[in-house]
């Protein structure tokens, strides 16, 4: 049987072409692809910016409370033996500190010898008005607020003190020499207060602190101190 011989035929196939618009569409949608993944990519490192931020602030806050906590708990303290003290010489009607909203100033028997200062072994702490014993400052202490700054109350010439002008130091918050806590570079320190809770045994102390490039970006912190030596009024 005969069958009829097919000619080679070539086979071309066309394929259409990408008009411009198309061509601008896929860029346009590319770009947008981009720009998403970008912009995802700049709030996850600002939001890792920023936790650290506040967890650096976070943790000077507790450390600036701390160290107020550490003193201020041992308030009113006196060491038992107390012949020839001279509390009586800082203190008026046995009393211990000073508080205003932004200031407290106060003192405790640091090292237990029953005086304010480092008394000169079994000496009298004072000579009928005037003060004798040596380093006064490491047991007579201050914080205040001002300038959105916090000071500490550091001042020798306290040791010289006589009569009614040894219970100016605990009268008011200007009374001698006052330095700055810490250079506060990364920080600044928008608002300090103390406050009783319970007079004379509980005191409230509500600190607010802020980065110094970004005022926004605040940390606010409550804390309550336990007087150990107080007695609830």
């Amino acid at each position: 049987m005969l069958f009829r011989k097919i000619k080679d035929q070539t086979v071309i196939r066309t394929y259409k072409a990408f008009t411009l618009i198309e061509i601008l569409v896929v860029i346009f949608i590319g770009t947008i692809i981009l720009l998403s993944i970008s912009n995802l990519l700049n709030n996850f490192y600002f939001n890792q910016y920023k936790k650290e931020k506040l967890f650096n602030l976070q943790k000077q806050s507790h450390q600036i409370i701390n160290y107020l906590q550490q003193n201020i708990q041992h308030l009113a303290y006196q060491g038992d033996y107390r012949e020839q003290s001279n509390v009586e010489l800082f203190s008026d009607n046995d009393q211990h500190y000073f508080l205003n909203k932004r200031c407290f100033v106060f003192f405790y028997d640091l090292n237990g010898d029953g005086c304010i200062g480092n008394r000169n072994k079994t000496k009298s702490c004072k000579l009928h008005k005037s003060n004798k014993t040596k380093e006064i400052s490491k047991e007579f202490f201050g914080f205040k607020f001002e300038n959105n700054m916090i000071y500490v109350f550091e001042n020798k010439s306290i040791d010289n003190c006589v009569g009614e002008y040894c219970q100016e130091y605990l009268s008011n918050c200007q009374t001698g020499k006052w330095r700055k806590m810490s250079d506060l570079a990364d920080y600044t320190v928008e608002n300090l207060t103390f406050s009783w809770k319970n007079e004379g045994s509980l005191l409230h102390i509500h600190l607010i602190t802020s980065t110094a490039k970004d005022k926004k970006l605040t940390y606010e912190l409550n804390s309550y101190v336990y007087i150990l030596n107080g007695k609830e009024k």
